[in-house]
């Protein structure tokens, strides 16, 4: 394994963690900003 496919499996599986998360992430932003404005 070389460094070009370690890093195009990283880079894919962070890109995979990313899609999933993106929601919840952005949820967790939102709600934490709500909190700060009150």
């Amino acid at each position: 394994m070389d460094i070009c496919q370690i890093y195009d499996v990283s880079y894919y599986y962070c890109d995979y963690l990313y899609k999933t998360n993106l929601k919840e992430f952005v949820q967790a932003i939102y709600s934490s900003t709500d909190e700060t404005k009150r």
